[in-house]
């Protein structure tokens, strides 16, 4: 099986280049053709927030894997804003969970800046996208206003379904639908169920929720594998996304739509 995962923070969680090598190649062996690696910041400062991404852009162009900015905390001014641009991340989200001077978070109760409507303009003349993923409702709705792209969500999961404050409301995902855009179901078990755990049924409803809602040509898989200990019982890894594509065949999903769903989706949102 074909797979294109939207958000994996293995650049962040997995110490040392070899060990980063060798995790990707292990990937690759499981049906994983492209990932988006996300650096997570929001525990460094500017200095080291830019070295890790520097150490990032050097694994990506020599491993054949596309590499990611979450949270813009440490960018002051625009010079930092085009620095984070030049260095070509496939995406950047400017917040973590709370705020910051460019945004609120999804636990945030302000908006989009001033400072952060500017950065949208750096990063979308620089062919950069912004993940609106961490984003808060306010946020949310302010930046698509300002963005002249589709919008863009690397890995959430549905409000409708759960109740979380990571999870996009159905107008939401008709603003991504509209404008072309993309949303990455996030396989966390918070955001999927409100019992401790999600199981295979609980990523397919996701899935079928939104199919049935805004249709098969904006949805793929944000898996955030090493951003989370909870993902659903039966998924640890790319191989185990088997068991996803073999329940949505049962239900009478296309072989098609679901490789739409777990490549062709996300390969044709970056690769317009």
């Amino acid at each position: 099986m074909n797979i294109y995962d939207l958000h994996n923070d293995f650049l962040t969680e997995i110490k040392g280049y070899k060990k980063q090598e060798k995790y990707i190649k292990k990937c690759k062996d499981q049906g994983l053709l492209n990932v988006c690696s996300s650096v997570w910041t929001t525990t460094m400062e500017r200095r080291d927030a830019f070295g890790a991404i520097e150490r990032a852009k050097y694994f990506s162009e020599h491993n054949d894997v596309d590499f990611a900015v979450e949270d813009l905390h440490f960018a002051t001014t625009l010079d930092d804003v085009q620095k984070v641009a030049d260095l070509d991340p496939i995406y950047v989200g400017f917040t973590w969970n709370d705020d910051n001077n460019l945004a609120s978070g999804a636990n945030g109760f302000g908006g989009l800046t001033e400072f952060g409507s500017a950065a949208v303009k750096v990063f979308e003349t620089s062919g950069v996208q912004i993940d609106t993923a961490h984003l808060n409702e306010k946020s949310f709705l302010e930046f698509s206003r300002v963005s002249e792209k589709p919008i863009f969500c690397s890995h959430s999961a549905i409000f409708s379904l759960k109740n979380h404050p990571r999870n996009l409301k159905d107008y939401q995902l008709k603003i991504i639908e509209e404008t072309g855009g993309l949303f990455g179901l996030c396989l966390v078990s918070d955001f999927l169920t409100e019992d401790k755990r999600a199981n295979i049924d609980d990523v397919v409803k996701h899935i079928d929720y939104f199919v049935c809602g805004f249709g098969i040509d904006h949805i793929s898989v944000g898996s955030d594998f090493y951003g989370t200990s909870l993902h659903p019982k039966g998924i640890s890894g790319y191989k185990t996304l088997l068991k996803v594509k073999n329940k949505l065949l049962s239900l009478g999903y296309a072989i098609e739509d679901v490789e739409k769903i777990f490549f062709k989706n996300a390969y044709d949102f970056f690769n317009k």
